[in-house]
């Protein structure tokens, strides 16, 4: 691990539980006991809703942050500059990069990557890893007619108070086009083109990046019932599973869910990443980066843009993204519209323009 980098695992604290959070560095580890997290649940939940609605959300912000992170980050050396966070319970819906510190928010003092389990986290520190920019990008603004409806699953997926749940993402195709501008070889499909058949066809080709800008359903209650939503034809219904998705995604370095609530309910089982992330990350792809809540498609491409031009730099996928949310705080947009995506697996990913290094 590398001196600029500081791990903190927490573990355990159901019902009147102590949580245990360890903050590890390369030179020292160190535990720290804090409240059950079942009573930091009611916090979370109405940060995430004000955050959403559009507010600042600073009172309940500040009360997490100074329930999970004021003492890890007091007895941190100033030379820490990367938090890998492996988080437990009500938790894994919170994007730790939006917390308050200090007078701005926890991104001003540290990068922050997510990671689902400790031994992938030291694996993915112990064997960096810089590939070839390569996109796939599909820009699904409007995905067809199907015969395949969300009323029609099995499963009750409960978002009409959002309204609907597949109107029309009228910046999503120019996030793709703009996505696959970066890197060389690299393919945008939009409008009828940004099919599932399509996804399938192309699959076969050696990507480094899938980059979805679509629509994504995701269930709170069962396990595995989450789909990114594309182009429907005469072949596919449009509706791709995420272990669909996965199988098509193995092998990628990246893959970028630029829909709302990408991460599912992100946790609320309290032991795992969820949504359509896990069966990414099981089918070994490195770097995930999605969405907590219903986001913004106009807001979503300006953040988009901004990554993947901080990417082109060559800086890490983490850093790339901190770098976007911040640029856009700073220009006066409400955590609503960048606070959501958050970057999940190895944030230390880099990209070159050319072929990889030998």
């Amino acid at each position: 691990m590398k001196p600029s980098t500081a791990l903190l695992v927490y573990a355990g604290g159901t019902s009147t539980a102590r949580t245990g959070l360890m903050v590890i560095t390369k030179k020292s580890a160190r535990g720290i006991t804090l409240a059950p997290l079942d009573s930091l649940d009611r916090d979370v939940v109405r940060w995430l809703a004000l955050l959403e609605s559009g507010e600042s959300g600073a009172g309940a912000g500040r009360r997490v942050a100074a329930s999970v992170l004021a003492d890890a980050l007091r007895g941190l050396p100033a030379g820490i500059k990367r938090l890998v966070i492996v988080p437990q319970g009500p938790l894994y819906r919170v994007p730790f990069q939006a917390l308050p510190y200090a007078n701005g928010v926890l991104g001003d003092r540290a990068v922050v990557t997510i990671s689902p389990s400790v031994s992938l986290a030291l694996a993915y520190a112990a064997e960096p890893r810089t590939v070839p920019a390569r996109v796939l990008a599909l820009g699904a603004g409007d995905t067809g007619a199907s015969g395949f409806t969300p009323q029609s699953l099995e499963l009750n997926i409960e978002r009409s108070e959002r309204g609907n749940p597949l109107a029309p993402l009228l910046a999503a195709a120019d996030e793709a086009r703009a996505a696959a501008s970066w890197g060389r070889r690299s393919m945008s499909l939009t409008g009828t083109d940004a099919s599932e058949s399509a996804l399938k066809r192309e699959a076969r080709v050696p990507y480094t990046v899938l980059h979805a800008a679509a629509h994504a359903l995701t269930s709170d209650q069962t396990l595995g019932a989450n789909w990114l939503i594309l182009r429907a034809d005469d072949a596919d219904d449009g509706y791709v599973s995420g272990g669909e998705l996965a199988e098509l995604s193995a092998g990628r370095a990246m893959v970028v869910l630029s829909g709302c609530r990408t991460t599912g309910d992100f946790g609320s089982r309290g032991d795992a990443i969820d949504g359509l992330v896990a069966p990414l990350l099981a089918r070994g792809v490195r770097t995930v980066v999605a969405s907590h809540w219903a986001v913004s498609d106009r807001w979503t491409k300006v953040l988009m843009e901004r990554f993947y031009q901080n990417l082109a730099r060559g800086i890490t996928t983490a850093e790339a993204m901190n770098n976007a949310q911040t640029s856009l705080r700073r220009d006066g947009v409400p955590a609503r519209f960048w606070a959501a995506f958050s970057v999940i697996g190895d944030g230390a990913l880099t990209f070159t323009l050319g072929p990889a290094a030998p």
